[in-house]
């Protein structure tokens, strides 16, 4: 029977590999000109499956900008950040998100500040990937 057992588990660790690396987001940072673009696609290509989106100043650790799935989920593709004032809003491709920090109106991104993107999946087990950036 303990054999039966780590048999089993030997076949379905690659099964959980693989539901870790396809659920999750990959997440990746693209600069331009305005500021940034936080990507959190499944396999480059798909929306990915959100259950929470942190923005942190890296160097206090404060959440400057927090939202979190209405439900379940939302899917997003990506999302751009500028320098100064952001907007509350995504452009969810499914779903609905709640605003946690700050409670109402916009965020402000500081030029030169070092920040991190924290993504979290809507899975049973949540995985959260980050990504840093800094706006020039």
């Amino acid at each position: 029977m303990k054999y039966l057992a780590m048999a089993i588990a030997i076949l379905l660790l690659p099964v959980l590999f693989a539901y870790v690396y396809f659920v999750t987001p990959s997440v990746y940072v693209e600069t331009s000109a305005r500021g940034v673009s936080i990507h959190c696609e499944v396999l480059r290509d798909y929306p990915s499956d959100i259950g929470r989106i942190e923005i942190r100043e890296m160097a206090s650790g404060m959440v400057v900008w927090s939202v979190r799935a209405q439900g379940s989920k939302f899917q997003l593709h990506k999302f751009d950040l500028t320098r100064g004032w952001n907007a509350d809003t995504l452009q969810p491709s499914f779903g609905r998100f709640d605003t946690d920090v700050p409670r109402r109106g916009p965020f402000y991104l500081r030029p030169g500040t070092g920040y991190q993107a924290s993504i979290c999946s809507s899975a049973p087990f949540s995985i959260c990937r980050t990504a840093s950036f800094t706006l020039r």
